[in-house]
């Protein structure tokens, strides 16, 4: 009984992530996807970073699924960052047909 109580003592819980901590990581998740899939002279992170500071947080999964499809259907890959950030927010802000 005594051992049981020591392990379950020793057992931390784990802590959970800060709304500010997810929020980070979506931006950091979406950030990362631009810079992979943007031309390199398109992609200009701080301001990625200041657009989603004013109009994020963007879910990363439905970012990647609304960039893919539209890359997919030609969009261009050397457009200025904004252009293409405000191309997701109506996206996956809208409703699917």
């Amino acid at each position: 009984l005594v051992g049981k109580q020591r392990d379950q003592s020793s057992l931390q819980p784990v802590a959970k992530p800060t709304p500010l901590q997810r929020r980070e990581a979506a931006d950091q998740a979406v950030i990362d996807l631009l810079a992979q899939r943007l031309d390199s002279a398109a992609f200009d992170e701080t301001a990625a970073r200041d657009w989603l500071s004013r109009f994020g947080p963007l879910d990363p999964e439905q970012v990647t699924l609304a960039l893919d499809s539209a890359l997919a259907r030609g969009m261009p890959r050397d457009q200025h960052v904004h252009v293409t950030l405000d191309f997701i927010l109506t996206a996956v802000r809208s409703p699917s047909p």
